[in-house]
């Protein structure tokens, strides 16, 4: 990822206290800082050879207490230079290695040089073992004394910045709240993004708070606002939108803001004209009314001024281009629907590009066939972007692709195995293995076999016949993988993790999408899959009451069961729908410019935004398995 320079500004610090009287729930307490204009960026740490290659090898060593000494030897040396930076560097080691009694050194090391140029360093490395144990309110508190630090650098803070981003969303809302405010205030160039953030985690009573309280950088508090003004607009919440307008009358707000705000608060929403194409009758005329389940959810109660004119397709792409004729002709200002990858190929060739058109369908190859064209889905193939981006930022360049011998498995291999290439990583080999076949050790030692690093092999073999010429070792082949993409569900990926060790596959990563989470990875308590991570859709503040009230109307309209996940997406795409052509009163190109907003709409399924060719991207986080739970991922 390219490093941007960071113009950081010292803004307010902030402190998550609990009230010791009062409501149960804790108030979100501001605690103002002196501010300061600038913070000059300190130019990057000079680094001993020697020292760094004493870090390297401590990565690979098998003992790392072997290696300790060496770093006692400059400690103990006449250099004060080499001296002090062997002090941090001894520390780094200890705690990149979880050698017992690291965090004692570390903080001894902090406290006898305070001002060195490893010191925000160590806070990180600090930070970062914290992050690992899962204590990530105590690494937050770490990451903010390194944005803080006078020797802090442009490189470091980026570095920072994106594991307390990681941090935040796995400690609770409040705590969150401060540290996304807290970097708001330091990220300049950014701060829209820390809002935003921010505004997915804060709740109604929470910002209430904040302007009650008065505490917070007015020109912070502006922006948050705004935010929130957005979200709750598209929630229906429209009481908060009319607070917030109140609220920003007070606030140096730019006028912008504010006209605009107030024309939220202030509009009166129209009824949507919303078309929708769905195959209600024919072979999947099942999957067609379980959408349609979920349209009508989204209108129930009264509260959302829609209109539907449902057009059946029958599965049918012929008649669904005459249905969407019809609905053109009917002046819908937005179409939800079609389901099937025939009937949206079959349409893209036919759009008027006047009025946009959600997709329901898996086939997301398809958007930027047609500038109207827009696809919302839950399917793994819209996921290959984040899990690719997410293995490279962390150094995971060289995979492995298996996949099982069925479409969609195959698909979503190969998805993943373009994405990554196209970003810049490496597919080396691709496994295909049969549905049905449960014991696949010797196909996975094939795939080791394939993916050896001969050239790393002959190495070590040199270095063997050097200094060990009478002994009868075979050296432990090391492969170029850095990690696998398992492309099939959890309860596959279980099964086969257990068998990588017995192909000497161990070491690696295993990635995979939300197609994991099934409820099955854990039938061994995740054994195997400490190096696993996979895709989930991110939720925000308001999404379990928010489910809880959809299964509520459900049973309330028919009778028993849960609403699945097409109903669930249908929902959500109807909801955006009248949030762009009822709320927002767009219509037309105007509201094909509004869905394309990167701030995002809120959803059940994960907050969607539509990318340049009209792909809906879901707000993602990567998970993994910790002590027998699925927790997020740093």
């Amino acid at each position: 990822m390219l490093k941007r320079l960071l113009m950081l500004g010292m803004g307010l610090g902030l402190a998550l206290m609990a009230a010791s009287c009062g409501p149960k729930k804790p108030a979100l307490v501001i605690t103002p800082k002196q501010p300061s204009p600038s913070v000059t960026l300190a130019p990057p740490p000079r680094k001993s050879r020697a020292l760094m290659a004493l870090v390297e090898q401590a990565r690979v060593a098998e003992d790392v207490a072997d290696l300790l000494p060496a770093f006692d030897a400059y400690i103990l040396g006449d250099d004060p230079v080499l001296r002090d930076e062997a002090r941090y560097r001894r520390v780094q080691v200890m705690l990149e290695q979880h050698v017992p009694g690291a965090y004692r050194e570390a903080q001894i090391v902090l406290a006898e040089l305070p001002g060195h140029a490893l010191a925000p360093y160590a806070r990180f490395w600090l930070a970062r073992w914290w992050a690992e144990q899962d204590n990530h309110e105590r690494a937050l508190h770490e990451l903010e004394g390194v944005l803080r630090h006078p020797a802090l650098t442009a490189e470091l803070a980026e570095r920072a910045l994106g594991l307390g981003a990681s941090s935040s969303e796995q400690v609770d809302a409040q705590e969150a709240v401060a540290w996304l405010l807290t970097a708001a205030s330091l990220d300049v160039t950014r701060r829209e993004e820390w809002l935003r953030l921010a505004s997915r985690r804060i709740s109604a009573e929470d910002l209430a708070q904040l302007h009650e309280r008065g505490d917070l950088d007015a020109a912070l508090l502006a922006g948050l606002d705004v935010q929130l003004a957005r979200r709750f607009l598209m929630q229906g919440r429209m009481d908060m939108v009319r607070r917030i307008d109140d609220w920003l009358a007070g606030l140096p707000a730019p006028r912008a803001w504010r006209r605009q705000v107030h024309r939220w608060a202030s509009g009166v929403s129209r009824p949507a004209r919303i078309g929708v194409l769905l195959p209600l009758t024919g072979a999947y005329a099942r999957y067609g009314w379980a959408a349609l389940r979920g349209m009508r959810m989204a209108l129930a109660g009264g509260r959302e001024q829609a209109v539907l004119r449902i057009e059946d397709t029958a599965g049918d792409p012929a008649r669904c281009v005459a249905a969407y004729e019809r609905l053109h002709g009917e002046n819908v200002d937005i179409i939800v629907g079609p389901l099937l990858k025939s009937s949206t190929q079959a349409l893209a060739g036919h759009l008027h590009g006047d009025v946009p058109v959600i997709a329901l369908t898996n086939a997301v190859d398809l958007a930027g066939s047609s500038p109207a064209l827009f696809v919302h889905t839950l399917s793994p193939l819209a996921q290959a972007q984040f899990i690719a981006a997410h293995a490279l930022e962390h150094g995971v360049h060289r995979f492995a692709v298996i996949e099982l011998d069925r479409p969609g498995s195959r698909q979503e291999g190969d998805r993943f195995a373009q994405t990554l290439e196209a970003m810049g990583g490496e597919v080396l080999d691709t496994l295909v293995l049969p549905v049905d076949e449960i014991d696949v050790r010797d196909r996975l030692s094939e795939l080791k076999m394939r993916t050896d690093d001969e050239q790393r092999l002959a190495e070590l073999d040199e270095e063997l016949d050097v200094f060990l010429p009478e002994a009868a070792l075979e050296p432990r082949v090391p492969t170029m993988l850095d990690a696998l993409y398992l492309a099939m569900p959890g309860r596959r990926v279980a099964l086969i993790a257990g068998q990588l060790a017995y192909s000497d596959l161990t070491g690696i990563m295993l990635f995979g999408s939300s197609l994991w989470d099934d409820g099955h990875l854990l039938d061994d308590r995740g054994r195997y899959l400490n190096r696993a991570r996979f895709a989930r859709p991110a939720e925000d503040a308001s999404i379990e009451s928010r489910l809880r009230e959809i299964r509520f109307l459900y049973r309330q309209a028919w009778g028993k069961g849960q609403p699945g996940k097409l109903s669930l997406l249908a929902y959500d795409t109807a909801q955006l729908a009248i949030v762009v052509a009822g709320r927002l009163g767009l219509s037309g190109r105007q509201a094909i410019r509004a869905l394309h907003d990167q701030t995002g709409f809120p959803a059940v399924t994960g907050e969607v935004t539509f990318d340049a060719l009209g792909a809906g991207q879901k707000r993602m986080i990567m998970y993994r398995i910790a002590n027998g739970e699925i927790v997020p991922a740093s």
